[in-house]
């Protein structure tokens, strides 16, 4: 079945506890290997035509192995990996959908989560992403600042990598952030009853 469309497989959506997890789209791995290839050969020096070799070429050329030699790797991975790509959870999001290292967004650190404009992919908002950047692995500092070339914010979600549809996923997403601010209204609630007895 196609990324994004209506009707996920019996298989896209597992609840461990109170747990929703995400399972990968096979294909969307598969393609991602590909193309990642494909830009490697023709960003590695040498590789590309005699009129198509320059400065600009080579800079990106660079930024390709960089950026896709990751997603080579990554894809590779993934074909075999059957964990899950997205962890929906009572302590926030885990995020497998990118190459960079699994990454645990706390729902306490997060603002909103939002289309882009770009067809598959959400943004997670984080209430200080300077400081919550700091905190993290090189690869993920890394792929934040490849993020920022295309205007997206550190925490990028590839919908596209998942095999349940962006409706289902947004969904689950949007009722795991309003659980927690829920949760958080009510511990507020508590102390409050608390203080006034």
């Amino acid at each position: 079945m196609k990324p994004g469309s209506t009707g996920s497989g019996p298989k896209a959506f597992e609840a461990k506890g109170n747990d929703v997890l995400v399972t990968g789209h096979l294909m969307a791995s598969v393609l991602l290997l590909l193309a990642s290839v494909v830009v490697l050969a023709f960003g590695w020096p040498g590789a590309t035509p005699r009129p198509f070799r320059g400065l600009p070429h080579e800079a990106w050329g660079v930024l390709g192995i960089l950026t896709f030699g990751g997603g080579t790797l990554w894809s590779s991975r993934f074909l075999f990996d059957r964990e899950p790509r997205l962890r929906i959870s009572a302590e926030g999001i885990l995020n497998r959908t990118y190459w960079t290292a699994p990454i645990l967004i706390p729902w306490t650190e997060v603002v909103e989560i939002r289309s882009k404009g770009l067809p598959g992919v959400r943004e997670v908002v984080l209430r200080d992403p300077t400081s919550w950047l700091v905190r993290q692995p090189r690869t993920v500092r890394a792929w934040a600042w490849i993020t920022r070339l295309f205007g997206l914010g550190p925490i990028p979600l590839n919908l596209w990598a998942l095999a349940a549809t962006w409706d289902e996923v947004d969904e689950q997403l949007e009722a795991g952030l309003e659980r927690f601010e829920l949760e958080g209204y009510r511990s507020l609630q508590r102390s409050v009853d608390l203080r006034g007895s």
